[in-house]
């Protein structure tokens, strides 16, 4: 059986294709050559048969793969429009607003148990609804679905989770190795502070995402 994807780079080895989409393009045409000679060699039909059915499928390469190309980027700009921009908006707000609130807010309130602290802003988590209203508003506009809205309002407390994630495993990581004194890792303080810098913050911007989670994506409603 023919090796699919040396066939393909072979036939668009003339065409000028973007890198970026240039492997993937090659991936998708083999696995469209495969299908169809597998679907052929299941009706029955010799080998020889049905490679040339499978290759006759294609009847112009070059408009077959410059048309996955056009998918490619119509693709990579949806989900810039309807993830990267409003979820990148979103962390850009709640940074900022932390950073207002730390330096010109009032003081927060603050909870000193054993396990650590527990601070409450009190400007923050308004500014974090309103965030996460901002983020999830943007994301619809676009005709994102309610999945993805969500995802894009609690951008900013996964952002916070990777980094506390990051930090225990460089921990945990340098005590295995031994390349520097041991040094614990309290858990009731993780869990104490995942809740304080992780839940809170999600929840407040799901309460300013709700409206926009709930409403029909815009663009659908302006094509009815």
């Amino acid at each position: 059986m023919r090796n699919w994807r040396v066939l393909v780079k072979e036939r668009l080895a003339c065409m000028r294709l973007p890198h970026s989409v240039y492997d993937e393009v090659c991936r998708e045409i083999a696995d469209h050559l495969e299908d169809r000679f597998e679907h052929c060699m299941a009706l029955g039909k010799s080998e020889m048969d049905a490679e040339k059915e499978a290759l006759s499928s294609i009847s112009d390469w070059k408009s077959f793969a410059r048309k996955l190309v056009r998918e490619r980027k119509a693709n990579m700009t949806t989900i810039g429009k309807q993830f990267i921009l409003p979820s990148g908006v979103a962390l850009g707000l709640a940074t900022v607003t932390l950073a207002f609130d730390i330096r010109f807010g009032p003081r927060p309130a603050i909870w000193i148990t054993g396990m650590g602290a527990f601070v409450v802003y009190k400007f923050w988590p308004v500014a974090l609804i309103l965030t996460g209203a901002t983020s999830a508003w943007l994301a619809a506009h676009t005709g994102a679905s309610r999945v993805r809205r969500a995802l894009v309002a609690i951008t900013p407390a996964l952002y916070m989770l990777a980094a506390m994630l990051c930090v225990v495993g460089t921990v945990v990581a340098m005590n295995l190795l031994k390349v520097m004194p041991s040094q614990r890792v309290y858990w009731m303080g993780l869990i104490l502070g995942v809740a304080n810098w992780v839940v809170l913050p999600a929840v407040a911007l799901l309460l300013g995402a709700l409206l926009f989670l709930n409403a029909k994506p815009l663009e659908a409603k302006a094509a009815v």
